[in-house]
């Protein structure tokens, strides 16, 4: 019993030790692409998606913080990808909940959450 608990607890540490921040999230990218790759693959403390089987141009919608306040919403439709910085979860919450979040998005989060590409 002692040695389970033990290999637990060097597990537990292992993971702590080895596991990603937000620190460590880049803030340079050479592309949108990049971002959007780079921000799907990483351990973000909060990841959330919305289901947008109704929608009729938004594909998919997923939602990523580090605080529990803020994060990045990426919004994926037939032709396009759009990435969204600093969005309130309070404003994620209420685009998960409407029951049109096309309209919701264009009247809430468009034009209002710019994710601007730093490459230097």
């Amino acid at each position: 019993m002692k040695r389970l608990i033990i290999l637990i607890c060097m597990n537990f540490i292992f993971v702590i030790s080895y596991s990603q921040t937000c620190a460590d999230l880049p803030i340079h990218f050479a592309s949108y692409k990049q971002a959007i790759d780079t921000i799907e693959n990483f351990s973000f403390q909060m990841s959330d998606g919305a289901n947008t089987y109704n929608n009729h141009w938004i594909k998919s919608a997923h939602f990523y913080s580090c605080s529990g306040d803020l994060g990045i919403l990426i919004l994926k439709t037939d032709t396009s990808e759009y990435i969204h910085a600093n969005v309130p979860i309070v404003l994620w919450l209420q685009f998960k909940d409407t029951d049109s979040s096309d309209s919701f998005y264009n009247a809430n989060i468009k034009n209002k959450y710019i994710f601007k590409l730093n490459t230097q």
